[in-house]
């Protein structure tokens, strides 16, 4: 790396050729700097001139480019670059575990607690975290019948600790799911917002018509309910006999008109 002062500069090399004699005959030696052009103003602007010698120096400390990737490194490099690789990946696995040890110790979220204690003592939570770690059966029939619920969607649960996940909803153990529900439905909010609000968060299988039921009971959602509700489709009775119920339409077809007539 060559460098150029005002004055006698260090020109540093790595290549290991012999560096000439700095007092025999400099590297560089000339002025650099010229007076620039004058400004739009009209007025000149001088700069003094400086005096600029490079020459070679031997020095102990490596350079930038020193540090660069060379093409046919010797053994030496070798076993640094494998050292080096080395202390890193024992500085990784270190990192790791540290910061799963404070991410468990430093688990503040009250919810998370309870999810995290009722999934460790619920059966059928651990044989569904037992079945995502290890694999899932090739073969639906050889499932928990408490999992079977699951085997539509195995591909996309996930285990997080005692937690399981389905994409980015926990899966919520079965002792918390009456109190889950309840917080779903605090709002009032009508069944397709609560369904809403749940899929951000929480599943668990047939948790849509546990919220369709819990509001359906719900004398305050039934009172607060839109007054121009959409109507249940009525049917006519059954005919007992031809021609007992008869209807009748009109409709066109490649421009002719056609009269329908049925009993």
């Amino acid at each position: 790396m060559s460098v150029i002062s005002s004055g006698p500069a260090e020109l540093h090399h790595n290549d290991g050729s012999p560096p000439p004699d700095p007092h025999s005959e400099p590297l560089l030696t000339g002025y650099c700097g010229e007076p620039p052009p004058p400004t739009p103003g009209g007025k000149d602007l001088t700069l003094p001139l400086h005096s600029c010698v490079a020459c070679w120096q031997v020095t102990s400390h490596p350079d930038t480019l020193s540090r660069a990737l060379v093409s046919h490194p010797t053994p030496e490099d070798e076993i640094f670059c494998a050292d080096a690789v080395t202390h890193l990946r024992t500085i990784v696995t270190v990192n790791a575990i540290i910061s799963t040890e404070e991410y468990s110790a430093q688990d503040a979220d009250r919810t998370l607690q309870d999810l995290r204690a009722a999934a460790r003592v619920d059966p059928s939570y651990v044989c569904l975290l037992d079945c995502i770690t290890s694999g899932f059966p090739s073969n639906r029939y050889d499932l928990h019948n408490s999992l079977l619920p699951y085997w539509k969607i195995w591909n996309e649960l996930y285990a997080d600790g005692d937690l399981v996940l389905y994409g980015a909803r926990v899966v919520v153990p079965a002792a918390l799911r009456c109190r889950t529900l309840t917080h779903l439905h605090d709002s009032h909010r009508g069944v397709e917002a609560t369904k809403c609000q749940a899929r951000q968060a929480v599943f668990w299988p047939g948790i849509d018509l546990d919220i369709t039921s819990i509001i359906r009971a719900c004398e305050s959602c039934q009172a607060l309910q839109p007054s121009q509700q959409q109507e249940p489709l009525m049917s006519d009775d059954t005919p007992t006999r031809p021609f007992e119920s008869v209807s009748a339409d009109f409709f066109v077809v490649t421009g002719k008109s056609f009269l329908v007539v049925v009993d």
